[in-house]
């Protein structure tokens, strides 16, 4: 056999890229396009995952300057609240269970309490306190 000078390689390669260079470029288009596609899955879920922390730091200090407010509450309204056993918060509404009075809850608005009633021993309703427009 003998050896190829340069046109018949050359030729060679041609007849490669024109059998095969189709191919290739649509496997790396594809791969290259997989990539740039999983990359911003990836940006995406680390910002959701930045702005999920931050929320729940948002609300946690929102949690803390309404328990807070809900303490002055109970200090300055000692009569009002009696001896409080425990408390508790769920979202926006704060409660207070009283030994001699019931269940308070607290309600918020931002950081303005909107209303505040308790449900007494005796399974009453009673509004305290309601924000009026």
């Amino acid at each position: 056999m003998r050896k190829k000078n340069f046109v018949e390689k050359q030729n060679d390669v041609l007849l490669f890229w024109d059998a095969f260079g189709p191919i290739i470029y649509r496997i790396v288009g594809i791969i290259l396009i997989g990539g740039i596609i999983a990359a911003g899955f990836a940006i995406k879920g680390a910002v959701n995952r930045h702005n999920e922390r931050a929320a729940v730091e948002q609300m946690q200090d929102l949690t803390t300057q309404r328990q807070e407010i809900v303490d002055k509450y109970i200090e300055n309204n000692t009569n009002t609240f009696g001896t409080v056993i425990k408390q508790w918060n769920s979202g926006s509404l704060f409660y207070v269970e009283s030994k001699e009075y019931g269940e308070f809850t607290i309600a918020f608005e931002g950081m303005e309490v909107t209303k505040i009633f308790v449900e007494n021993k005796a399974g009453q309703i009673v509004t305290l306190y309601e924000r009026t427009e």
